[in-house]
């Protein structure tokens, strides 16, 4: 009786055995089946992507002002990585551990897609990683693209420069166009023109052994290049005119009066866009954007200046228009203007006097008391909509983005400052 009890209780337990592991297989090729199969297929395969080199810009003249260059960068894969490699990759990048662990953490939910480490490595430092290719898993050297500006300083302001995006625009852009380690437009036409010059990217699907190590190419997608954007620049025009400047807080404008173009614009202090791309000038990068002579503002779009005695035109304008004056009207200048006998002065450019003008003498000579006259004849309010019809207030028509001036107006001061319109400032 006892054998047979025995018996059974072997029989249930062999059986359970079974049900539990028929339950396992299930649960493992049914249930699980997809998700192992993924998990087998990363294993066994590498998507690496191939950078899409940005589109060229030209000058007037097809004078290339910015392009890209090849470039040998180092990558690494967190998943074929070993952590232990991290001095010895360290040592030959000179990057501290820290750095790498850092960008190694970036893929936490990526750990398949390949991480830059280092861009545009020497020959010796590329040599000193294949010697110990053997050694080291999950690291491999792919040619890459970096964006190289051949005149430096000559129309910076204009071309602009590209950056590495944030975290917190890679939050606001499209992840199948951008990747979080993209380059993208920061300023002038390398930012307004972002879309045509990036290109699109291409790839190749790779097959590893178990150390990640490649064995064979199952496909490949060649990237395309961006587009090309010409400018209305000319670059030798700006090459001479910049040693004028010397270091000065200045600018020059050129245009075409005929067609409207901009031939030259040229701000100084300058800057060299090639080191928001090299890594190895750190220091000049910080220097630049901590300079107090911000060499990074664009003095010619987004600088904001009185205009001088250019605002004489749109007096006599105005005046003529509103029928308050003809070109034969005249004013007696003596060298100074008050509005009334015990008011301050306000004074011509020549002390001496002009005597009585008209409006074609005042211009020629630039009399200032025959438009202080004017202007009081005007006032604020016909002044500042002739302004403004005139172009001032309203920002350039250019591609970039430019500062829209401003017409000072008494509305403008009682909601800025607060405080009434007086005779003196019309």
């Amino acid at each position: 009786m006892k054998t047979a009890i025995r018996v059974q209780v072997l029989q249930f337990l062999i059986a359970a055995s079974f049900a539990a592991l028929s339950l396992g297989l299930f649960q493992t090729q049914i249930i699980k089946g997809g998700y192992f199969r993924r998990s087998s297929e990363q294993n066994r395969i590498r998507l690496i992507r191939l950078e899409a080199p940005r589109g060229n810009i030209f000058d007037r003249n097809g004078v290339l002002l910015a392009t890209s260059r090849p470039a040998y960068n180092v990558y690494a894969i967190p998943e074929d990585f070993n952590p232990k490699d991290i001095p010895t990759i360290g040592h030959i990048l000179e990057l501290p551990e820290t750095e790498i662990r850092k960008r190694l953490s970036q893929a936490r939910t990526a750990s398949f897609t390949p991480i830059l480490l280092k861009q545009d490595i020497s020959k010796e430092i590329s040599m000193q990683i294949e010697e110990r290719r053997p050694g080291l898993s999950g690291i491999f050297i792919q040619i890459g693209m970096i964006r190289t500006y051949p005149f430096k300083e000559v129309g910076a302001h204009t071309i602009g420069y590209i950056g590495k995006i944030s975290k917190e625009e890679y939050q606001t852009l499209d992840p199948s166009i951008y990747r979080f380690d993209a380059w993208i437009g920061r300023s002038g036409i390398e930012r307004v023109f972002d879309s045509r010059l990036r290109g699109e990217d291409g790839g190749r699907q790779l097959e590893v052994d178990a150390r990640g190590v490649p064995i064979s190419l199952l496909s490949e997608k060649e990237p395309e290049l961006g587009g090309d954007v010409h400018l209305s620049l000319d670059s030798k025009l700006e090459d001479r005119i910049k040693p004028l400047l010397s270091h000065r807080r200045s600018v020059v404008l050129v245009m075409d009066l005929k067609t409207g173009e901009l031939l030259a614009a040229v701000s100084t202090p300058g800057f060299d866009p090639n080191i928001f791309v090299t890594p190895s000038q750190n220091a000049e990068r910080l220097s630049v954007i901590g300079s107090k002579d911000h060499p990074l503002l664009d003095r010619g779009l987004n600088g904001l200046y009185p205009p001088g005695s250019v605002f004489k035109l749109v007096t006599s304008i105005a005046a003529l228009e509103a029928g308050l004056i003809t070109p034969h009207t005249t004013f007696e200048c003596p060298g100074y203007f008050r509005l009334s006998p015990r008011s301050r002065r306000f004074k011509c450019w020549f002390s001496e006097g002009h005597g009585r003008v008209d409006l074609y003498t005042a211009l020629e000579r630039s009399c200032n008391v025959y438009f202080y006259n004017t202007g009081r004849l005007l006032g604020e309010k016909k002044l500042s909509e002739y302004a403004r019809k005139l172009g001032f207030g309203a920002s350039p028509v250019f591609e970039l983005p430019a500062a829209s001036g401003l017409v000072p107006s008494a509305d403008w001061k009682k909601e800025r400052y607060h405080d009434n319109w007086y005779q003196g400032e019309t």
